[in-house]
């Protein structure tokens, strides 16, 4: 059933592209679309709570234990953690992309078990938890009293109790959690001088707790088995939890035969208030909580978004008066604008390329032809998507966008060659010219159809990120040049039987293009004639090229995912070590007042005592993101995100009260906090935190003195006042103080003891004991404290304790089972510099400044760079070799490939030329561009050569007769596809808005190569084989034929 089939049935190729576009278009209905494809390596998040405990003792008694069990966990990439002043300690592990995130979370999950028993007691009771999650905040909601009706701590616990738990049950939501959140606590604030009066102590206070405050199962009466006359069955309830603060401050502490009684309130001041003061939610510098959304890590980011505003317009109706909600920050909308950003340059693609079709085919029906077949392609395209599990996203877009240019080309080839013959052959028919034409344009069709698979073909076996990109990308558009192939062998042949019409006169316009055309045909032809007389000349300017080819390949700077401007960004507020939060308040009101102030700023999101760099609690830190107005409201320069964050980051460096870092979200979701390089410095023989500190200095001094990096920072610090505490034991036992009663009295009354639990509006919160206020403020404060030793007396805890002033981390790192510390960086793009260049120059100062026992290594998004830096030229050199083993099959010899594939680095010289002329670096989309650059140069090259193939084979013309008539006779289809293809290509090349960066990386690589494909191709094409050919017949010692060749 060949084409001649459908010239004489039309009508069963048009039904045969009806059933391609219904299955296309009914899947575009159903399939899911998010931004990027599914390209998030699973991460699993364990996370504990010593409370009280330094950075360095959260390490070594919670984190060494965790990470010594989870290491090595099948799969794992890496892992990284964080332990805080705050007591929290954070670990991720991250697995290899295509690991089921379930199975990774129940490994992970079975290990931490073992490593369960070895923590703190205080570990134990609160619990470890681990989840799968992607790290990054997919949207904030903020609970809000327009009013001020509320304060902060009931609106915290309003969306606790009634929001955070109806999210999290959406499907996809990894976790809904409040960012500072204030849960009640019933909280006993102890007096420490009224406690020695007393004669009580913290064990006392604590034994009594337990003992009075306890929830007890005490049986029932006349349950079986039971006397006969039993008739009744009562189940007993006992008061045992304490239910409200009356209750808790009427726990008695001691009681003797004289009737004195001390109670709880006698030595403490009883409240219901949070469980944590050491941070809290702002939204538009007024009360808000800031109600996070994490993803799951294989979850579709707009279908969880939408599914979350749809949940909050469904609780909207049950808040109280005064309480409402506001989306203040949402990354789906950065995703949603840019795809359709794209929509529309595929709609602004398919225009200009029926445009260019029209100026070359001249007639308004033979312009249809192609302009039927290309929808049909595109759209039968996302029923195999579909299928095949795909989601609709930029990858795919782009791929589509490409395939548009591409999938024309065939019809094209089938309509040029129609119109060719019926006017060099008037007397036939359309159908008799169609079928003459389809026997000429068949082979080469298939041939460079095929040719497209085989390029792609090889990047289905990339791991990774890179390779789930290249995958995706090369399956759509293989996909859409096989419908394309099916097309321009059915639907294209039956269109140009049904339309093509002899007679038909070019209007003005067209006749102008065409004598316009034909002048440069002749001088194309006079050009491939001297060419192909003097090789030697073709061979010079071939070296010539080459060699500007090998040194821009070297030169050109090369990048990751391009960073994007994303609607927000994100100011992270670090005041000096030790600063109260009283202190950072009044920065953040300064921060948030200057941002809200902004013209092109929509609202500000902030959290006291929270770092987003060390996701912990820290009273000298801060968090600000800065949520920015619709792209369509920017368009001025000094609108866009990166012209704003520098504007701020000028304007914070003012302030000398704090350390202030404005920063955007990295490319791709999932990979780190931060835009940029990650560096991660690991010190392998476990050296002071002081020492690792000034190695760092040292590094980031070296790092922001090259010219290749615009910025380098880390946030490892050791200058936190500390006060350490030396213990005398001689003296503790010579008085019967038991160590462990020491450390339950510090902790309690300093950092704050979790006791027991008690019952609020059907929730479950802690009972906490604390130092009042007064009572904690200076070194003076452990006079006040009393210990009780062994004989029942209450010694001074002074008496065995000394205290020593000391700097120290506020947060400590991990790496990979190291102490470490990151680096961030920012590549110098005003210079020319990518963040390839950026870490080479990192790789080149630790080489030349690292002392021994320090070793490096990338993480986040610069890990998947460096992996993705190995995978591309591999991809390149097997496609490469997968297409010249196609032609070698196709052709029958060895030889004949070469002359097709010579055109190939022409095509990715344009690539590079192109890019340093636009001063953009080599990303990922670009490297993907260059693969279509091989098909399309490749495909430019089949046209010619097998034309002259044919002419010197079959129609027995001498090699250069035959080299010239291909140069004539094909240059104008050559001309026609390839220059459809840069214009289809151009509204990438001026893309603006929401992921232009992205855009415009893979146009301006791509249009500068499909440039450099139609002109040098079409010149070298038929000198490449007249040379191979000449090359062929000499060793075959006369003209080849069919036969084999070695």
């Amino acid at each position: 059933m060949g084409p001649a089939f459908f010239i004489k049935r039309p009508k069963f190729a048009f039904v045969i592209s009806i059933l391609i576009t219904l299955f296309g278009a009914l899947s575009l209905v159903v399939m899911p679309v998010d931004q990027f494809p599914d390209i998030s390596s699973p991460k699993v998040v364990v996370r504990a709570l010593y409370p009280g405990a330094s950075a360095d003792t959260v390490l070594k008694a919670v984190g060494a234990p965790i990470e010594d069990e989870v290491n090595g966990a099948e799969g794992m990439v890496y892992m990284s953690s964080k332990a805080a002043s705050d007591g929290s300690y954070t670990l991720t592990v991250t697995f290899e992309i295509g690991t089921d995130p379930d199975l990774a979370q129940v490994d992970v999950q079975n290990r931490v078990a073992l490593a369960i028993p070895t923590l703190p007691a205080e570990v134990r009771q609160r619990g470890v938890k681990v989840k799968k999650r992607n790290p990054d905040i997919l949207m904030v909601v903020n609970i809000v009293s327009p009013d001020d009706r509320f304060d902060r701590v009931f609106l915290s616990n309003f969306a606790t109790i009634n929001v955070a738990g109806e999210l999290a049950r959406i499907p996809g939501v990894g976790e809904a959690s409040i960012i500072g959140a204030l849960d009640y606590g019933l909280r006993a604030w102890l007096d420490p001088i009224e406690m020695s009066n007393r004669n009580i102590s913290v064990t006392d206070v604590i034994a009594a707790l337990k003992e009075q405050n306890v929830q007890a199962a005490v049986g029932q009466l006349g349950a079986a088995p039971s006397p006969d006359e039993t008739h009744f069955q009562y189940v007993l309830t006992a008061k045992g939890l304490v239910e409200n603060e009356e209750d808790f401050g009427d726990i008695i502490l001691r009681a003797n035969e004289a009737g004195s009684v001390v109670r709880l309130r006698d030595v403490a001041r009883i409240e219901l208030g949070s469980e944590v003061y050491k941070g809290y939610g702002e939204f538009n510098n007024g009360p808000g909580v800031l109600l996070a959304i994490y993803k799951l890590g294989e979850a579709n980011s707009l279908e969880v978004a939408e599914l979350v505003k749809h949940k909050m317009e469904e609780l909207k109706p049950l808040f109280p008066e005064g309480v409402d909600y506001v989306v203040g920050h949402d990354t789906t909308l950065f995703i949603e604008a840019s795809l359709e950003e794209t929509v529309l340059t595929m709609i602004f693609t398919i225009v200009l390329v029926v445009l260019v079709t029209y100026l070359f085919l001249g007639t308004v029906r033979a312009t249809l032809i192609p302009t039927i077949a290309v929808p049909v392609s595109i759209i039968g395209t996302l029923a195999v998507l579909f299928a095949a599990g795909m989601t609709i996203n930029t990858v795919t877009l782009f791929a589509l966008i490409l395939a548009i240019a591409i999938v024309v080309d065939d019809a094209i080839i089938v309509v040029e060659n129609v119109e060719r013959i019926m006017h060099e052959q008037p007397e036939l028919s359309a159908p008799a010219a169609t079928k003459l034409a389809m026997e000429e344009v068949t082979a080469p069709i298939v041939a460079t159809s095929m040719v497209l698979v085989a390029v792609f073909g090889p990047t289905l076996l990339l791991p990774g990120i890179t390779g789930r990109m290249f995958s995706q990308f090369g399956a759509t558009l293989t996909v859409s040049v096989l419908i394309s192939m099916i097309n321009a062998l059915t639907l294209s042949p039956a269109l140009a039987s049904v339309l093509m019409t002899h007679g038909h006169k070019p209007n003005f316009v067209i006749r102008g293009f065409n004598k316009g055309f034909d002048f440069v045909t002749k001088g194309y032809v006079a050009l491939v004639d001297f060419l192909c007389r003097k090789i030697w000349v073709t061979l010079l300017l071939v070296v010539g090229f080459m060699g500007l080819l090998y040194t821009l390949y070297d030169r050109v700077p090369t990048s990751f995912i391009p960073n994007e401007d994303k609607g927000f960004f994100i100011v992270d507020v670090q005041l000096p070590g030790g600063a109260s939060l009283n202190r950072t308040e009044v920065i953040m009101d300064r921060v948030t007042e200057m941002l809200g102030e902004d013209e092109h700023i929509e609202n500000v999101l902030s959290v006291n005592g929270y770092s987003l760099l060390n996701t912990a609690l820290q009273s000298n830190a801060g968090m600000v993101i800065a949520k920015l107005k619709p792209w369509h409201d920017r368009r001025s320069p000094e609108s866009h995100q990166f012209a704003l964050q520098r504007k701020y980051q000028a304007k914070f460096a003012e302030m000398p009260e704090a350390q202030m870092i404005v920063f955007g979200a990295p490319a791709i979701p999932g990979l780190g906090a931060i835009s940029g390089f990650s560096f991660v410095l690991q010190d392998t023989q476990g050296r002071p935190p002081a020492e690792l500190k000034a190695t760092i200095d040292g590094l980031i001094a070296e790092a922001n003195s090259s010219p290749q990096i615009a910025r380098a920072f880390s946030t490892f610090k050791t200058d936190s006042p500390q006060l350490k505490l030396e213990f005398d034991r001689l003296r503790a036992k010579t008085l019967g103080v038991k160590i462990s009663d020491v450390f339950l009295t510090l902790q309690t009354q300093l950092g704050g003891l979790y006791v027991n639990d008690f019952s609020l509006f059907g929730q479950t919160y802690k009972v906490m004991l604390q130092a009042d206020a007064p009572y904690r403020q200076n070194e003076k404060a452990l006079n006040d404290l009393y210990v009780r030793n062994n004989v029942g007396e209450l010694v001074p805890l002074s008496t065995v304790l000394q205290v020593v002033p000391e700097l120290g981390p506020d947060v400590m790192y991990r790496y990979n089972g190291f102490n470490s510390a990151t680096i961030n960086g920012v590549p110098n793009q005003a210079q020319g510099f990518s963040s390839g260049n950026a870490m080479d120059q990192m790789e080149t100062l630790a080489a030349e400044t690292l002392p021994p026992g320090y070793k490096f290594e990338w993480t986040d998004s610069s890990y998947e760079e460096r992996a993705s830096g190995n995978a591309v030229p591999i991809a390149l050199a097997l496609s490469l070799v997968f297409t010249f083993l196609f032609l070698a099959a196709l052709y029958e010899s060895f030889l004949t490939p070469i002359a097709v594939l010579m055109s190939v680095p022409f095509a990715i010289l344009g690539a590079l030329v192109a890019l340093t002329i636009a001063s953009e670096p080599l990303s990922l989309y670009g490297q993907i561009g260059l693969l279509m650059l091989l098909a399309l140069a490749a495909k430019t090259a089949i046209l010619i050569v097998e034309f002259a193939k044919q002419q010197r084979e079959t129609v027995k013309l001498d090699l250069h007769a035959a080299s010239m008539k291909a140069a004539r006779l094909r240059f104008r289809p050559v001309m026609m596809t390839v220059l459809a293809f840069a214009v289809g290509v151009y509204p990438l090349v001026i893309a603006s808005g929401a992921g232009s960066a992205a855009r415009s990386s893979l146009g301006i690589a791509v249009f500068g190569g499909s440039i450099a494909a139609a002109l040098f191709g079409s010149i070298f094409g038929p000198v490449f084989f007249k040379i191979i050919q000449g090359l062929r017949e000499k060793l075959h010692k006369g003209p080849t034929g069919l036969e084999p060749d070695s």
